[in-house]
């Protein structure tokens, strides 16, 4: 999953463009997937290759891995989400499994590993009807829905507990003090103004 976001600490505004994996962009002089320049160059390509093609400097970097959205999902009390259909999945190779119902719920890590995964049922049932895209929009919807309820009163204190999960789960370059300036400024952060996009294939 790859996002290229913006927070505005002076506005409040967040934007968010989400670039569908199989893209196809310039990677190394030719057209390629997009996700294909991180198994070619690592970070570094994957930025040269975003950056060249939406004409931006961004320097910075997040990888997150699942482990990471489990605790800090779970830091929180969970994410409110209204699942739209039943999920269910079990993949044998690894021991994946997603059985999450429909409706109105809250999700702990452990599901919303789950929601954030799912992408087809194991029986002839078919997945999201936009394929990967209808994926990207059910990922968007949950980043909303997490970014909302972790700018609550009740969370904006437990920041330094999801910092510190932060730190052994995710790699980043975004030097410490910038961090922890935008940790004293989350208060100014808008969680009604969050603009989402995906980019056209």
């Amino acid at each position: 999953t790859i996002m290229v976001m913006k927070c505005n600490f002076d506005t409040g505004e967040m934007k968010i463009l989400s670039i569908p994996r199989d893209t196809r962009l310039p990677v190394k002089g030719s057209l390629d997937k997009v996700n294909h320049a991180y198994n070619y160059g690592g970070v570094k390509l994957t930025m040269k290759t975003i950056n060249d093609y939406l004409g931006t400097d961004i320097e910075y970097y997040v990888m997150i891995d699942y482990r990471a959205v489990k605790e800090i999902v779970d830091a929180i009390g969970g994410v409110a989400l209204n699942v739209p259909r039943r999920m269910e999945y079990y993949d044998p190779t690894d021991g994946f499994r997603v059985d999450l119902k429909k409706g109105q719920q809250i999700l702990d890590g452990e599901k919303s590993m789950q929601y954030l995964r799912w992408r087809k049922n194991n029986a002839m049932t078919a997945g999201y009807r936009e394929g990967d895209v209808g994926r990207i929009e059910a990922q968007q919807y949950f980043l909303k829905e997490f970014i909302k309820q972790t700018l609550t009163p009740k969370n904006i204190t437990k920041l330094p507990r999801i910092v510190q999960t932060y730190f052994r789960r995710v790699d980043t370059n975004i030097p410490i003090k910038h961090i922890l300036n935008g940790i004293s400024l989350a208060n100014n952060l808008d969680s009604e103004n969050i603009e989402m996009e995906i980019l056209p294939g």
